[in-house]
């Protein structure tokens, strides 16, 4: 059970790493913000705006890392989990999840990527300075980006290998 609790945890903290991506977009759309003159002021907002990235980084690196410990202080008895007298591949399941997290990537990538490159058509780029402009490309080709990041997750087998647990 204390892998299993351990696996949920990584799990979490996974998660908690997508999240901290999803939310890098956040800090380069505040780049005209902070260039402006009559924005918040360049350190409130790249507080701001890049407090979510690390609060989500932090937690992901704290629960990987810690991942076991937190099992052994969630789970008490050290009883294996068996289904039909089979005892469950740790590592085959975290592979599971990882392709999971890749795969849900993938697909809520493709949408918004698709539907912020049909809208790019329509936007009239010779109005804007260089750094509306970088925003803007930057906000539609960043699904392009994940969707990358979830492909990999899912057919890369070193990385699988090299987050799997170690007994």
């Amino acid at each position: 059970m204390k892998k299993l609790a351990a696996l949920m945890i990584k799990i979490l903290a996974l998660y908690s790493a997508v999240k901290a991506i999803g939310s890098l977009s956040a800090i380069v759309q505040s780049i005209p913000i902070m260039n402006s003159k009559n924005g918040m002021g360049t350190g409130n907002t790249f507080v701001l705006y890049f407090s979510p990235f690390i609060i989500n980084l932090i937690l992901s690196i704290l629960l990987w890392g810690f991942s076991s410990k937190l099992a052994n202080t969630i789970v008490t008895e050290n009883s294996e989990f068996q289904v039909l007298n089979k005892t469950i591949d740790y590592n085959q399941l975290l592979t599971i999840a990882i392709k999971v997290v890749g795969v849900i990537l993938v697909v809520m990538s493709l949408e918004e990527g698709l539907w912020g490159l049909v809208s790019l058509v329509n936007t009239p780029m010779d109005m804007m300075d260089f750094s509306q402009r970088f925003v803007l490309l930057f906000k539609k080709f960043y699904p392009f980006f994940q969707m990358i990041i979830g492909i990999v997750l899912v057919t890369n087998k070193g990385l699988h290998k090299m987050i799997g647990f170690k007994e």
